[in-house]
């Protein structure tokens, strides 16, 4: 049994996915609405979700990657989606399976997801905006800019150069806009992005790896800040709090004002950070097992208040002062 869990900022809603394999299979999807601390449905399937999921930025609806099952013949993932208005589940698009790609990114009024090794960005309405083939074979996460004009992509590790590439796409182009290399050296002994979020404002790309690093890229200039983020702080013999045995980092998230970040570890050390001071604010400690799933999340646009979940299925509300 795992649970996961998503938040949607616009209307408060927060949805935990529980995925239950021993003796059956089955999917419980639980939404409630953290403002007012009310649950608002939930919704049972009798299969478990394979892939990604997100909600639309709207909050109206919640997609995700279904069980693989066969479409005229051939193996297909639907792309569903709950209409949370009439609590019904709908379907999106088929997906040809592809290894590693089963990442789903909603901002804007777009969608974007891997079919086989295209990636497609479309309006919810589903009209195409995007198409992009790439090989197939790695792990690729992709995420929309906040204001739906950029699509940043990680392709992988290069095995020849050793770097992990983000390109980033004009939405509005549909063209290669720029490209942002981060070194695989023995410090970033990385295999590919887990996980990438844009900063509000565009300027930044936060990053983590599958293998934990964090990256902090700034895109006009190509670097990595991570390393001002609190070296001090995190007491490094290395300097650079972005690799460390014991600090493998597991989640992220950034304040809607842009001004805070908050890393969570495996070891359930949460870390808040102001961005524009590169300072450290505070630090949490949480007593959960390691191996238990850790996800943090901002429920409010200042950054003063935290979600930390976990894979138990447990959550709590903390002040971020």
């Amino acid at each position: 049994m795992s649970n996961t869990w998503y938040f949607n900022a616009e209307k408060q809603l927060l949805v935990k996915v529980k995925v239950i394999t021993r003796r059956k299979l089955e999917t419980i999807f639980s939404f409630s609405d953290m403002s007012s601390d009310e649950k608002i449905c939930e919704i049972s399937l009798s299969e478990y979700i394979n892939g990604g999921a997100a909600f639309s930025a709207d909050g109206e609806k919640f997609f995700y990657i279904a069980d693989m099952k066969l479409v005229d013949g051939m193996p297909q993932n639907p792309l569903n989606y709950i209409d949370l208005e009439n609590k019904i589940i709908k379907n999106y698009d088929f997906l040809t399976p592809a290894f590693g790609c089963k990442n789903v990114s909603c901002n804007n009024n777009l969608i974007s997801y891997f079919k086989g090794e295209s990636l497609i960005v479309k309006t919810l309405d589903g009209v195409e905006v995007f198409q992009k083939n790439f090989d197939l074979g790695k792990y690729y996460t992709a995420e929309i800019s906040p204001d739906g004009k950029l699509i940043a992509v990680s392709t992988g590790k290069n095995e020849l150069s050793k770097t992990i590439n983000i390109q980033l796409f004009s939405l509005e182009n549909k063209g290669l806009a720029d490209r942002i290399i981060m070194i695989d050296d023995s410090v970033y002994n990385e295999n590919s992005i887990a996980q990438i979020q844009f900063h509000p404002t565009g300027k930044y790309l936060f990053a983590l790896g599958y293998y934990a690093n964090f990256f902090a890229i700034d895109i006009a200039a190509k670097t990595n800040f991570a390393a001002e983020l609190a070296v001090k702080q995190l007491d490094l013999a290395d300097g650079i709090p972005t690799k460390h045995l014991h600090y493998p980092y597991r989640d992220m998230d950034i304040s809607r004002d842009g001004k805070r970040l908050v890393l969570v570890t495996n070891h359930c050390d949460v870390f808040l950070y102001d961005i524009d001071a590169r300072a450290l604010l505070n630090t949490y400690n949480f007593e959960v097992e390691t191996k238990v799933k850790k996800q943090v999340k901002f429920i409010d646009d200042q950054g003063r208040k935290f979600f930390f979940g976990t894979g138990l299925g447990t959550y709590k509300i903390v002040a971020a002062e």
